[in-house]
């Protein structure tokens, strides 16, 4: 086939992103529970965040009702800095995250957070008190503490 790309019997395009533990034992011709064995043996390692400095995007999204992923980014190279699993969003919590990108070696140049009540004021008084915060919401304003 060549390069040609690879378009199974479901329809799906499976030489590259997502494929099923099926979909994988028909192209190696061996049966799912191998693949799941050899699957299993791959020892994924999470590589450490290098400080640096960053314009930091934090949101939250929620998936149900109780269920939340709090998520800290670069603004620039898009790369997830910091992430909770969270039940509420608080403003304690984003101010938490701050810190923590601190004590990781990054320097906060600037922050985008939403319009959240009180958030850009609890970034007040805080150790960042001279960063930049906007408000996604609004962000031809910058605000400068």
């Amino acid at each position: 086939m060549g390069n040609a790309s690879i378009t199974s019997k479901y329809g799906k395009n499976t030489k590259s992103g997502k494929q099923t533990y099926l979909q994988l034992a028909h192209k190696y011709n061996c049966s799912v529970k191998t693949i799941q064995r050899r699957l299993d043996k791959i020892k994924i390692v999470a590589t450490e965040k290098t400080g640096r400095v960053v314009v930091v995007l934090m949101d939250t999204t929620y998936w149900e009702r109780g269920f939340g992923v709090m998520l800290f980014k670069d603004a620039y190279t898009k790369e997830n800095l910091l992430k909770y699993y969270v039940k509420t969003e608080t403003n304690a919590l984003y101010i938490e995250g701050i810190k923590e990108l601190k004590r990781r070696g990054f320097t906060i140049s600037a922050i985008v957070c939403d319009g959240r009540k009180g958030l850009i004021a609890s970034f007040k008084g805080y150790s960042c008190s001279n960063v930049p915060v906007s408000s996604s919401s609004n962000n031809s304003k910058i605000f400068d503490p």
